[in-house]
């Protein structure tokens, strides 16, 4: 691929260049809408559209090497024994290695909550898991309990089990999105983060504009798309199954294939890989026990609506986030009295209206009455989630600020930290963890939402 001509759209150069115009929110207008930008990112066609991308790179390079058999492999940084850079992305000798990676991280355990603020810890010797107990002496243990507690977050947990909260939500056409990132697609940016250079973050992995120039990246790619597979045809509860909108169905991209024919596929034709010619390696999913080192790490004192009960007053709005900030938001009052009405498919949704500038790789985390405890990770009951986002490249003719409306279900995490139907509020903390640029919160709310239901 390296070796075509330039403009042949079956070259690297090019074929890295199709995921700028699609994912940096640069390259296209929306048909028929020339003031709304197209990007795939922080809505429900982040997982069709990268699998396209994925299965048509997958076929030009079995063209070019003469092997229609040829797959890419995946980097499974879900499991221990692959929470590094494989070492054939690190041989410097080698096609695949990328010299825009954070020199620190080469050789060095993956951190699924990374922070940009962590020194690189080394891989151990041998791997343990799972640990003897929830919290050790042992940071390499720890990290990997968190990892595994991420990924299962992220995929596994009832939390992200619906289609908006793990999907992501509805792109409609003639619109200006409000990015919300499905739960793997926020850990899928980590990731990215976390693999691209920190000294010059306007290169390679870490800027959506240029990704796809890291052989890595496809890696990386391969297995977010794997887990697309696992969150629907393993963890089977009633509740996981892919969008039922004839608009999503329905949405089509362009590709150029192996013989530089350009083709449109629907999204209707990538929900099953297997009818698409492929499948994945069966390999140990260790993360799905992770959910059980998931406790509340204070006594579950309850939040009742009395003033006198409540520690944290509510917050004026719009606010610029420079601090950790923490307020109280009162809870949509049931149809029904059911304490078991989550069983019907009610689910209550704490969602976040932020405006960021999206040139800026943003983080915050969100932490439910949490006690004023600042010091609160992914292996408490009282962590929400976090919001991390990737950065764009600057636009030319437009500003740069943009919309997002970050949603986090709350169902079973209320549950987890013993509220009740009697408590009316609760307290959700927002920490920032790092940006450069204003972060803005423009609105706090708890909603009730009724997901889908599964026709087949």
């Amino acid at each position: 691929m390296q070796a075509l001509p330039p403009d042949d759209p079956r070259s690297f150069m090019q074929q890295a260049n199709v995921h700028r115009a699609y994912c940096d929110g640069r390259g296209y207008n929306q048909k028929g809408f020339a003031d709304y930008k197209l990007d795939v990112h922080g809505s429900w066609i982040f997982f069709p559209w990268h699998r396209w991308y994925l299965y048509f790179y997958e076929k030009i390079l079995g063209k070019m090497i003469g092997d229609p058999t040829f797959a890419l492999p995946f980097w499974n940084w879900d499991n221990p024994a692959g929470m590094r850079i494989p070492p054939i992305f690190t041989d410097k000798s080698s096609p695949l290695y990328d010299e825009h990676r954070n020199s620190d991280h080469v050789n060095a355990f993956i951190d699924l909550d990374y922070k940009k603020d962590h020194s690189p810890v080394k891989p151990p010797q041998t791997i343990i898991w799972p640990p003897v107990v929830k919290k050790n002496n042992s940071i390499v243990d720890n990290l990997i309990v968190n990892n595994l507690i991420k990924v299962y977050t992220a995929v596994a947990s009832k939390t992200n089990s619906s289609p908006d909260s793990f999907l992501g939500p509805a792109f409609e056409v003639g619109s200006d999105p409000k990015k919300h990132f499905g739960s793997l697609e926020s850990l899928h940016n980590t990731v990215h983060s976390w693999t691209g250079e920190l000294e010059k973050p306007n290169h390679d992995m870490g800027l959506l504009a240029t990704a796809a120039r890291d052989p890595i990246f496809f890696a990386h790619h391969s297995n977010v798309d794997r887990m697309w597979n696992i969150w629907k045809t393993e963890l089977l509860d009633g509740r996981r199954f892919d969008h039922k909108s004839d608009e999503w169905l329905e949405s089509s991209f362009f590709f150029y294939d192996e013989n530089s024919n350009y083709v449109r596929v629907k999204v209707k034709d990538c929900l099953d890989s297997k009818k698409m010619g492929y499948d994945y390696q069966r390999v140990d999913l260790p993360w799905l026990l992770a959910g059980e080192l998931i406790k509340p790490k204070k006594e579950i004192i309850p939040l009742r609506s009395k003033p006198e009960a409540s520690t944290f007053k509510t917050l004026q709005l719009p606010l610029l986030l420079e601090s950790i900030e923490r307020t109280n938001v009162k809870r949509p009052k049931p149809r029904s009295r059911n304490e078991n009405e989550e069983e019907e498919g009610a689910e209550e949704v704490l969602v976040i209206d932020v405006e960021y500038d999206s040139t800026d790789g943003v983080r915050f985390d969100v932490f439910i009455n949490d006690q004023g405890d600042n010091e609160i990770g992914p292996q408490d009951s009282e962590f929400a989630g976090s919001f991390v986002t990737l950065p764009h490249s600057p636009h030319v003719n437009h500003n740069n600020i943009t919309r997002a409306s970050f949603k986090l279900p709350l169902t079973y995490q209320l549950k987890d930290l013993g509220v009740t139907k009697d408590d009316d509020s609760i307290s959700v903390t927002l920490a920032p963890i790092y940006g450069d640029k204003p972060v803005t919160i423009k609105d706090v709310r708890i909603k009730r939402v009724y997901p889908e239901v599964d026709d087949e």
